[in-house]
């Protein structure tokens, strides 16, 4: 498991979790800690020996491609810099890709829901392990909040309006 070595990000603490658990069902799990930009390069070129990352994707997407195709299309995978970093790549799933794509509105939006829940029932690829409940407290008369793209965590003080 490819750890970053960042002690405020808490990677290793992380780390030694998913050790503990996955050795109550018989997997041993060796640790290797990288600085974070290390880490992140290996994990992203095809070939490394890996099998486990605590990979953070902390974006608010706007749009379903940003999730489904960047993160489990294979057809991206190339030598380096790949943001597929689970490498998985089926024919089947990328003609459902595919077709969700040239979808638009609901229709789109619902097609790729679908899809993300199949992917993630049926091939598994990835798994999350933790997920924030990020909340953001403001008065009544202050709407249109929303999280930054750069992080789900900040408030986006442009896009606020007065209702």
């Amino acid at each position: 498991m490819y750890v970053c070595d960042s002690i405020l990000a808490r990677c290793l603490d992380h780390a030694l979790i998913v050790k503990a658990n996955l050795k109550e069902i018989g997997i041993d799990v060796q640790i290797k800690q990288f600085p974070t930009a290390v880490k992140e390069a290996k994990i992203a070129t095809r070939g490394e020996p890996f099998d486990l990352s605590n990979v953070r994707v902390d974006v608010a997407w706007v749009d379903p491609y940003e999730y489904v195709n960047l993160l489990l299309d294979g057809r991206t995978v190339q030598a380096t810099g790949n943001t597929n970093r689970s490498y998985f790549s089926s024919p089947h799933y990328e003609k459902l890709i595919d077709q969700a794509g040239r979808l638009s509105g609901d229709a789109r939006d619902v097609a790729y829901g679908r899809l993300a829940v199949t992917i993630a029932r049926d091939a598994a690829p990835m798994a999350a392990w933790v997920e924030r409940n990020t909340r953001f407290f403001v008065s009544a008369r202050v709407g249109c909040v929303r999280a930054t793209a750069v992080s789900a965590h900040s408030v986006d003080l442009a896009g606020l309006c007065i209702k």
